[in-house]
């Protein structure tokens, strides 16, 4: 009975030992496996086409960091992409103590000669300033010019060959997606923060929002959550690309779609003179669907109904098709004003009492 005891007990210990044994040898070979045989299984060619190593996940974990991926953007990946692009303006006010806390504005590179924009805020033409890169380089510089229109600075250093951001086509952007507002901190730290797109980047048709020549039909509704993006925040897509640019107009904040700053750079660099020129017109409309237009008892075209007008364009009249060219959502009245110069003659075929009408303009 008790050879029958010491059997059991040594049997116990000898199954104890057995199973720390195994779970030391599984964590060794989980991580033997994880690490080496795992990757070079993945590469398998039968193993790949049947996806059972699937790389898409909530968190992947690089050099031991987890990076958080919040819908489908990857705000590590997108950060790497976009760091270099980022900038930080100071005001030069020549002051090192005593003086009022400097303007700290963001920014990203416009072009890789050294032209970046950021927020025409507090800041003036001709003012000198420092930008200050993400890696910590600085550079002095000058604000060129601020346009009224977007409210865009545009700043100038001496250095070539900047990263710049690709662009992405902001009315591609439909509602509910996710994108990244990216700005650079003092310190070079960079502020991420998610935010959804609420609606459509584009101006909506309505029988009640009036537009003008003053300010851009659309901008980018944005979902920010309870914090205010920081003034000159990219918003980038989650390939990195630029889909829009927190700039200051009108007196209050504004995320311009990147559409609309391509517009106002592409403007700012046709004009030696560097003073954009847009055309001016005291014009108010309704921006008008099918859907609207048939309300109103006019022919189901994408349009504008003008409230006021000048230059041969009267109240009541329905434009439908400038220089040959329909009128449509994506290729609205006022991008394809915009792209003109003034000066310029443009054709306007419109209704007018009932009649179709031709009418020719100098912006």
């Amino acid at each position: 009975m008790a050879a029958n005891q010491q059997d059991m007990k040594y049997n116990y210990k000898k199954i104890i030992l057995l199973a720390i044994l195994f779970i030391f040898a599984s964590g060794i070979g989980g991580i033997v496996f994880e690490r080496v045989i795992l990757p070079q299984m993945s590469g398998w060619p039968v193993l790949r086409d049947l996806k059972i190593f699937d790389p898409r996940g909530q968190v992947v974990i690089v050099r031991r960091e987890e990076i958080h991926i919040e819908g489908e953007i990857n705000t590590g990946e997108v950060i790497q992409k976009a760091r270099g692009a980022l900038i930080k303006v100071y005001v030069a006010d020549g002051e090192l103590a005593g003086a009022k806390p400097r303007v700290a504005l963001s920014g990203f590179v416009a072009a890789n000669d050294g032209l970046v924009l950021i927020p025409g805020k507090s800041v003036k033409r001709g003012q000198d300033v420092n930008v200050v890169l993400e890696n910590g380089t600085v550079f002095f510089g000058v604000i060129l010019y601020i346009d009224p229109l977007s409210g865009i600075a545009f700043v100038k250093i001496p250095t070539r060959d900047l990263p710049v951001l690709s662009e992405a086509k902001s009315q591609d952007k439909k509602p509910g997606e996710q994108l990244l507002a990216l700005s650079l901190e003092e310190g070079q730290g960079i502020r991420a923060q998610s935010v959804g797109l609420l609606g459509t980047s584009i101006a909506k048709p309505s029988l009640s929002v009036i537009h003008d020549l003053t300010a851009f039909e659309s901008t980018l509704e944005l979902d920010s959550g309870r914090v205010q993006l920081d003034l000159g925040s990219v918003i980038l897509d989650k390939d990195g690309s630029l889909v829009g640019f927190v700039s200051f107009a009108k007196g209050q904040s504004v995320a311009l779609r990147v559409d609309d700053v391509q517009l106002v750079l592409d403007n700012f660099l046709d004009h030696q003179s560097q003073d954009i020129k847009w055309p001016q017109m005291q014009l108010s409309y309704l921006i008008l669907g099918p859907v609207e237009a048939g309300l109103l008892g006019l022919p189901k075209h994408n349009g504008i109904f003008i409230r006021q007008g000048e230059k041969s364009l009267a109240p009541g009249d329905f434009v439908y098709e400038i220089d040959g060219r329909e009128i449509s959502a994506e290729d609205s009245f006022q991008t394809k004003l915009f792209a003109k110069q003034p000066g310029e003659k443009v054709r306007l075929k419109l209704l007018r009492n009932g009649l179709d009408t031709e009418v020719a303009i100098t912006l």
